[in-house]
């Protein structure tokens, strides 16, 4: 990948400042300076709530042969542009470069409410049997995330696999038209973000303006369990025990560290298993299967590498330190994610702790979700709920059972008593929004 500043300046409609040099060659583009330590990078300059990054120029620019965009008039100099927004004008780049230098790339974008990253990861292990393939590296899938993702991809790359997410009106659209995917996946529709748009609908509706970006004879793929998605006409459906599906699982097995299962892929049937536990996995599996299905891949490609997959970081990491089971969920939550996970920690023996933080951005609705998903812990058999926050306080109240409350700053008393309480044959379950850093009191308790 490589764009210079002549493309950048028409693509944008920017002003350049005087003696910048247009034939200057950019492969990195970056919104951390501390990213660039040598030639060829494009620096883009925010000025955000709490640090304005124009302020950072000098030390990007006197690095090598390096540029800037911004939006700042007053740090207009040499071998910077400046445009009205750096977010917009990084889309601007973005786009261009999908619509001529990587136009033959068949494209994938994913969206939804949960399991984005799993069902994104699937996609690139199935895919990468037969194809070459680039992703979305971390949870770079927003409006600053995904234009860098699209540069990112080398020319002449077969697949690419774009996380793709939302949390404001609007975003979703313009992500998308930067991305233009062939295959779009929309997973499931959650109550994620759900303060910003009121209700699950008006979510949903939100996550198919990725459809603007659909290319001509580009396909959608959706849930067909989800009732909000399952009527959209001409979409490919996944689902479970669900025949009306063209995509469908059935006979699920699930064992301690993987389940195993039957698949209809467009009429094929044949078995196979995945080395995570759950059932919001095999729907992960289910949308990795038909998005390879359509890139041209073989069941047997496909269901051989899916075989080894495991979960990445803390997205249900299962470890055993000193004879208990520990689940690390920690990288996010919300009423679904836990839900899934409390059914994944219900499927073990021996004693169930479910140590739940606040699931954040959830508006008004906040109290009667927190509640929903403690009269869920009860179903699922947990022994003792741990609550982190003051939301998860409502999981204490409807959970009936045995359960012990902290507040969001009591870390340290919250892991001296998960310390004092766990023994071996216990599987513990941490799972919370990333801003009650729950990963901090499980790697006190355990060292892990």
């Amino acid at each position: 990948m490589s764009v210079d500043f002549g493309r950048i300046i028409r693509v944008t409609q920017g002003k350049a400042g005087e003696n910048t040099e247009k034939n200057r060659v950019f492969d990195l583009f970056t919104t951390d300076s501390r990213e660039v330590d040598g030639d060829g990078a494009l620096f883009v300059a925010f000025k955000g709530e709490r640090a304005d990054a124009h302020h950072y120029l000098d030390s990007v620019l006197s690095k090598g042969k390096n540029g800037a965009l911004i939006e700042d008039p007053a740090f207009l100099k040499a071998n910077t542009v400046l445009v009205p927004s750096s977010r917009t004008a990084l889309q601007q780049i973005a786009r261009d470069y999908r619509e001529n230098e990587i136009k033959d790339t068949l494209c994938i974008g994913i969206t939804g409410s949960v399991g984005k990253t799993t069902a994104k990861e699937m996609t690139v292990k199935c895919l990468s049997s037969g194809k070459t393939v680039s992703f979305t590296k971390g949870n770079r899938n927003s409006q600053v995330g995904l234009p860098r993702t699209v540069l990112e991809v080398p020319e002449g790359t077969e697949c690419a696999v774009f996380e793709m997410g939302m949390s404001l009106p609007g975003e979703m659209e313009r992500i998308a038209v930067c991305a233009q995917p062939d295959i779009i996946m929309v997973i499931n529709i959650g109550t994620s973000h759900i303060e910003a748009f009121g209700t699950r609908e008006k979510i949903r509706d939100e996550k198919l303006t990725i459809l603007k970006g659909l290319r001509k004879g580009g396909k959608l793929i959706v849930n067909g369990d989800e009732p909000l998605l399952a009527s959209i006409p001409e979409a490919i459906k996944c689902g479970i025990d669900n025949e009306q599906n063209q995509v469908y699982a059935y006979n699920i097995k699930k064992g301690t560290d993987s389940t195993s299962f039957d698949v209809c892929l467009f009429g094929e049937h044949f078995s196979t298993r995945i080395g995570a536990i759950g059932t919001h996995m095999v729907y992960d599996a289910l949308f990795a299967f038909a998005a390879g299905h359509l890139a041209g891949l073989t069941v047997e490609q496909m269901r051989t590498s899916l075989e080894d997959f495991s979960s990445v970081g803390d997205r249900q990491r299962i470890v055993e330190k000193d004879g208990v089971r520990i689940i690390a969920d920690c990288y996010n939550a919300s009423p679904e994610s836990v839900c899934a996970a409390l059914e994944v920690l219900s499927g073990f023996s021996g004693r169930k702790i479910a140590v739940l933080g606040d699931m954040l951005e959830l508006g008004d609705h906040s109290p009667s979700l927190h509640s929903g998903v403690g009269k869920r812990a009860a179903e699922k058999n947990v022994d003792i709920l741990v609550c982190i926050g003051e939301q998860s306080k409502n999981a204490a109240v409807s959970f009936g059972g045995k359960a012990v409350c902290f507040n969001a700053d009591e870390g340290e008393k919250a892991a001296e008593y998960i310390k004092n309480t766990v023994s071996a044959g216990d599987t513990v379950l941490f799972k919370g929004s990333r801003g009650m850093h729950l990963e901090t009191i499980m790697k006190k308790v355990f060292e892990i």
